[in-house]
């Protein structure tokens, strides 16, 4: 390229620079829908580290949701998650201070629905029906985390008085309400399991008052099942590595339908609480998401015929898929772009960006120097095949003299 620079490889400098790096540092996550609105939440370093609930509304605008004294952050299993859920235009969060859930009314303040000492909560489901929370608790007696309790309890919105729905388990998570609310799926599992090892799917009637009844283990103990889903019209799917890849599947009294077979992972480790890799529009229409070879794409499946339609667009990294009837959200990010939020054309799959991690300005000025990795595989010592993403050398502004090597992959 004409006007490069010659160095050796090691030696070029950037403008991308370590100061550059961290000054817009944060974070982009659990995106959601409700009604019109779309809301994610946003880690902060800069506000010491708080994570704030941030709307956009249909007219485009955007406000913290949030006030700037609460952290929308959970500690259940430490390593969090599932921080919050959104009905009605009104948002429950687990508040990281005091680890209690709170709820904020349109335009109003945070107020406190629980207030149980050395107790956490997370993966909240609202039971609108009951006017009540449905989440996994987390009792540390005396503040110990080593010897903590799970539950699944659900929490009466009014009173902020919990009733215990399962328990016995060592963990809980993913509770799911179908659509009139008349049942509950949820996952469980046992130490020393881990969710990508072992896990339950358990299925419960609910009566009137929101007691269960006939509960019952439906699959799971020698599979990984991950985010069990009601569909709009009343068939309970969820994700498991039977296959040695999360495929998708759908559950009736009947049996279980084997939906999408492929030898990608529609699923993901569980290291955090709220994860959701596909979602329904629809009862007719499901958006899914895959990985493969280190690559994410979205999908389209028409669930009458089970043809699945494979968006072309790439992604580094893909979360959070959720949708309604006319909208889909997600959080992603490509080779070459930023973490964003964004919305999900259902014909084309085309991303929308509704808020980059990176300001514009900064992307457009340092994209260009971006490496693209390449996919590749190779074999280890003990004759198994690795993956990796290897970043091959890259700079406009420089290339290395004719002498020195670098490595290529096609």
């Amino acid at each position: 390229m004409v006007g490069q620079q010659i160095s050796s490889f090691g030696s070029w400098t950037s403008p991308i620079t370590a100061g550059v790096a961290v000054a817009e540092t944060g974070s982009l996550s659990e995106p959601r829908i409700d009604g019109d609105n779309i809301y994610w939440i946003e880690g902060r370093p800069l506000e010491k580290g708080r994570n704030a609930v941030v709307a956009r509304a249909a007219d485009g605008t955007i406000r913290d949701i949030t006030p700037s004294t609460f952290d929308a952050r959970s500690q259940v299993y430490s390593y969090g998650g599932g921080a919050y859920a959104v009905s009605n235009n009104v948002v429950y969060f687990a508040n990281f201070g005091d680890n209690q859930i709170y709820q904020q009314v349109a335009g109003g303040v945070p107020t406190k629905i629980t207030s149980s000492a050395n107790c956490l909560f997370a993966d909240i489901c609202v039971d609108a029906a009951r006017n009540r929370l449905i989440a996994i608790k987390e009792e540390r007696p005396n503040g110990d985390i080593i010897k903590a309790i799970h539950t699944l309890v659900a929490i009466d919105i009014a009173t902020g008085r919990e009733a215990t729905l399962d328990s016995g388990c060592d963990f809980y998570s993913s509770p799911t309400l179908n659509v009139d609310g008349s049942k509950l799926a949820w996952l469980s599992w046992q130490h020393p399991n881990m969710p990508w090892t072992s896990t339950y799917l358990n299925v419960a009637g609910l009566d009137q008052a929101g007691t269960l009844a006939d509960k019952q283990i439906v699959q799971g103990g020698s599979e990984s099942i991950f985010q069990p889903q009601w569909s709009p019209d009343g068939r309970l799917y969820f994700i498991s590595d039977r296959t040695d890849f999360w495929n998708l599947y759908r559950w009736n009294t009947s049996g279980v339908e084997h939906i999408l077979a492929r030898d990608v992972e529609f699923g993901v480790p569980q290291w955090l609480l709220g994860l959701s890799t596909y979602a329904f529009m629809s009862p007719n229409i499901l958006i899914y998401s895959f990985v493969q070879n280190g690559r994410w794409r979205l999908g389209r499946l028409e669930l009458p015929t089970l043809i699945a339609h494979d968006y072309p667009m790439e992604f580094s990294s893909l979360s959070g898929v959720h949708a309604t009837a006319t909208t889909i959200v997600i959080r992603y990010a490509t080779m070459t772009s930023p973490p964003a939020i964004a919305t999900v054309d259902v014909n084309t799959g085309a991303v929308s960006p509704i808020k980059l991690l990176v300001s514009s300005a900064s992307l457009q000025e340092f994209q260009n120097y971006f490496s693209t990795p390449q996919s590749i595989e190779f074999r280890t010592g003990d004759g198994e095949i690795a993956h990796a993403f290897y970043y091959p050398p890259y700079n406009p502004d420089w290339r290395a003299p004719a002498s020195e090597k670098s490595l290529r992959y096609s």
